[in-house]
């Protein structure tokens, strides 16, 4: 008998594993996609909320009445 490169006898068919035809390990390697996908737009969006917030300080600092010098002395 020969086998294929992929293992398998020519004649045989690979096994279906579940409905969707994924393994655990395919199962798992997806969640972790969506996950990571998930969690890199949440840091994107906090990233963009704390420009935000920088902005408007640094505007109100630059823009705002200056205040007369403090003396070091304590």
């Amino acid at each position: 008998m020969r086998e294929s490169r992929s293992g398998f006898h020519p004649d045989e068919k690979p096994v279906n594993r579940g409905k969707t035809g994924y393994n655990l390990g395919m199962f798992l390697a997806t969640f972790a996609m969506k996950l990571l996908e998930v969690m890199f737009f949440v840091g994107l969006a906090g990233s963009a909320v704390v420009v935000l917030i920088s902005f408007v300080e640094d505007g109100k600092e630059l823009f705002g009445k200056d205040e007369p010098p403090q003396s070091r002395e304590g």
